[in-house]
């Protein structure tokens, strides 16, 4: 029996050494030991308990005849419990993975029905719902993302492009505005310290020549605030008068002979110039109508010129109208001369003005291509001229000076009325 009693002290230091206890579930199973049935019973191992391996060796009698027998049985049993260890260390380690739940069956269907409990709340919200749950039942928040509405306004504003204007569009365009702003100038002044509302004159500018549109665009602008005073259907008595060449007579023919029309004021003027030219026998592309010096295109209308009643439209052909503005401009250039020769002449004169007719103007040129200017009476001797000159320059007494006309030298001693000298002629000054 000793010998018996250590090999089930073995058989224990084995078992405990190689099979330590663990949670894990384990099927029943049935250990043959292989010797007789009335030597060696059978043990179970329940599925929900701890299998206790002394109890198990306890169930266990070995014979003592038998000593190789059982050694045998405990080598299989070891070797039966190391590969259950395996399995179960490989079910452990698969199991740790995250799996998909399988869903029931019952819930094959979808349920589109909406729980009660769910709130939906947003970023910006106020509220807290987390102490005003009910108890045992759990609440569910749902963050809902919400656009920005101002998200528009953030994007960045992008703005088209003026379209390109020509030169000629331009220009007009300026004009348009400096005509403008002198009428409310001299509104302003004409009306002296009385303070008024910046209305615009009714009259067009002198020498204005607009496109159609901008033309458009300018008396409108002038009428805007007779516009609802004023009967669009009102009727316009015109009078066109034929200019005939400023060098020719005047004659009783019945071509010069004025042309009346009565129009709408909302009509243009494309039939009338047709009427004018066809009667006329001027061909249409020639003939040219003004109204207060501005020119009329066939697309303007009575009202947007501002004309009410009776008004009178002058016709050119094309090449009197531009002889007639040549010669209007070479007048005013004169006189814009003549107004300042006189200003700088009554800076340099020290005699008092009595007649103009007993006054010269005269221009001086020095060497230095600077230009004097003088008015001088026209008994005065041309030594007097040259020594008032002198004068104005600051050129010293002792040198000798010399006045040419067309490269004649005057001569000193005479008067200026008994040379060929007239209003603007320039003299030449020479040093010596």
């Amino acid at each position: 029996m000793s010998v018996a009693s250590s090999d089930e002290e073995i058989v224990t230091k084995r078992q405990t050494n190689r099979i330590r206890p663990r949670n894990v579930k384990i099927k029943s199973r049935r250990v043959d030991s292989g010797v007789s049935e009335s030597s060696v019973s059978t043990s179970y191992i329940l599925n929900n308990e701890e299998p206790n391996l002394l109890n198990t060796l306890n169930n266990v009698s070995v014979n003592e005849d038998d000593d190789d027998k059982s050694v045998e049985m405990t080598e299989e049993l070891n070797s039966e419990n190391d590969s259950l260890q395996l399995t179960k260390l490989t079910e452990e380690g698969t199991s740790r993975r995250p799996t998909k739940k399988k869903k029931s069956k019952k819930d094959k269907r979808p349920d589109w029905t909406m729980s009660d409990d769910i709130n939906f709340l947003s970023d910006s919200s106020p509220h807290n719902l987390s102490k005003k749950g009910k108890k045992g039942k759990k609440v569910k928040k749902v963050k809902v993302k919400e656009q920005d509405e101002n998200s528009e306004d953030d994007r960045e504003s992008s703005l088209t492009p003026p379209p390109e204007l020509n030169e000629y569009q331009i220009k007009s365009t300026v004009g348009m505005i400096r005509a403008t702003l002198m009428q409310y100038s001299e509104r302003l002044r004409s009306d002296g310290n009385e303070i008024s509302s910046p209305g615009i004159s009714h009259e067009p500018q002198d020498d204005m020549e607009l496109d159609p549109e901008l033309l458009a665009i300018q008396q409108s602008i002038k009428q805007l605030h007779d516009k609802s005073n004023r009967n669009p259907n009102a009727k316009v008595e015109i009078k066109v008068i034929i200019i005939r060449h400023p060098e020719t007579e005047p004659t009783t023919k019945k071509t010069e002979k004025p042309i009346k029309f009565i129009i709408r004021a909302d009509d243009n003027f494309e039939q009338m110039i047709k009427h004018i030219s066809e009667k006329r026998e001027i061909r249409k592309q020639d003939l040219l109508l003004t109204y207060n010096k501005v020119k009329i295109f066939p697309r303007s209308t009575p009202q947007s010129l501002g004309m009410v009643g009776n008004v009178i439209i002058e016709a050119y052909t094309k090449d009197i109208y531009n002889y007639i503005k040549e010669k209007q401009n070479l007048e005013k250039k004169r006189l814009l001369e003549t107004d300042s020769d006189k200003s700088e002449n009554d800076k340099n004169s020290d005699v008092p003005d009595i007649e103009d007719d007993n006054y010269i103007y005269l221009k001086l040129r020095c060497q230095d291509e600077s230009v004097e200017k003088l008015k001088v009476k026209k008994n005065l001797t041309v030594q007097a001229v040259i020594d008032k000159y002198k004068n104005i320059k600051n050129i010293p007494l002792d040198v000798k000076v010399k006045l040419l006309l067309e490269d004649e030298t005057l001569k000193d001693m005479n008067k200026l009325e008994d040379t060929e000298l007239e209003d603007g002629d320039m003299l030449s000054v020479v040093l010596n």
